[in-house]
C-alpha cells in the first residue's frame, strides 16, 4: 500500500480527507484576459489530476508566505 505525502510538509496524507487538495495540470487562457484581472473556472481547460497532494493548512501557509515561520492560526 502506498503512503501519500503532502508535497509541502512531507507528512503522510489521506487523499480521501476533505481537507486535502490534489494538484492538477491544466491549460490557462492568457489572451483576452479580463480587464479586472480575475480568472474564472472557464479560463482553465483540460484540467487533469496528478498524483500530488497537500494539506489545506499547508496551502494556506504557503499562500500567506509563512512556511518555515511561526504562524498564528
Amino acid at each position: 500500500m502506498s503512503v501519500f505525502r503532502c508535497e509541502i510538509c512531507g507528512e503522510p496524507i489521506n487523499p480521501n480527507d476533505p481537507n486535502v487538495w490534489q494538484a492538477v495540470h491544466a491549460w490557462k487562457r492568457v489572451a483576452g484576459e479580463r480587464v479586472s484581472g480575475k480568472h474564472g473556472g472557464s479560463d482553465f481547460r483540460n484540467a487533469r489530476p496528478i498524483q500530488e497532494w497537500a494539506h489545506a493548512g499547508c496551502l494556506y501557509l504557503e499562500k500567506q508566505g509563512l512556511l518555515g515561520q511561526q504562524a498564528i492560526v
